[in-house]
């Protein structure tokens, strides 16, 4: 079994690929996974930019239909379980309704990979799809 990146992704023996890496890889690791023709499930976020998901969906779309490859971005949040009770309380209400959403993440060092602006998008962008998602 391969253990680099490139013989992993284009490996004939693999046919789906789990990207779970830091979050400046994720755009170039699905994008070689599509290419290669193999089904890509991606924890988020898929990409930093829009330049990267302009990419990303151009090359997916350029994908033969009988042979496209399935494309999916996890968001773990809704199944957390306070999620799933908010879904739950909320699910027989019709009306508009405003709501007050408290996120802390917690104290994060300086010098952790995810405040690189290089390396992650921000960290409110980060935390903030958790809540259109669940």
């Amino acid at each position: 079994m391969p253990t680099d990146e490139d013989s992993l992704i284009g490996g004939a023996a693999i046919n789906t690929v789990v990207v779970a890496t830091r979050h400046h890889l994720h755009a170039r690791q699905v994008l070689a996974a599509l290419k290669s023709g193999k089904h890509v499930f991606c924890e988020k976020p898929l990409c930093l930019n829009e330049d990267e998901l302009r990419e990303i969906v151009q090359v997916y779309e350029d994908q033969q239909s009988g042979d496209k490859p399935l494309l999916m971005v996890g968001f773990n949040r809704r199944f957390a379980p306070l999620a799933l009770r908010l879904k739950s309380f909320l699910r027989g209400i019709h009306e508009p309704l405003a709501l007050h959403y408290r996120v802390n993440a917690g104290f994060i060092p300086a010098d952790h990979w995810l405040n690189d602006p290089n390396r992650v998008v921000a960290a409110s962008s980060e935390k903030w799809c958790h809540l259109w998602t669940s």
